[in-house]
């Protein structure tokens, strides 16, 4: 499948935000709640679309392929 590369793409993308996040987190947690706020709400955002990407991926490569079966194979100067 051409979009084995992607799952490991996301993997690495997801592990690099997370750890960002969490040394972002902790650093701002040690000083106070309102500044480690917009990293816990960062931090709910990750989880979320960590579950949601593996849902998603086949409904949007089923977009992406209608959109690309669209286009023009030849690029005309208009």
């Amino acid at each position: 499948m051409q979009y084995d590369n992607a799952d490991n793409l996301d993997s690495d993308f997801a592990a690099k935000l997370n750890k960002n996040t969490v040394e972002e987190l902790s650093a701002m947690s040690a000083k106070s709640y309102e500044r480690a706020y917009s990293a816990i709400i960062m931090a709910q955002h990750l989880t979320e679309l960590k579950k949601l990407v593996p849902e998603r991926r086949p409904r949007i490569a089923v977009v992406w392929s209608r959109r690309l079966q669209g286009i023009s194979l030849d690029v005309v100067d208009q």
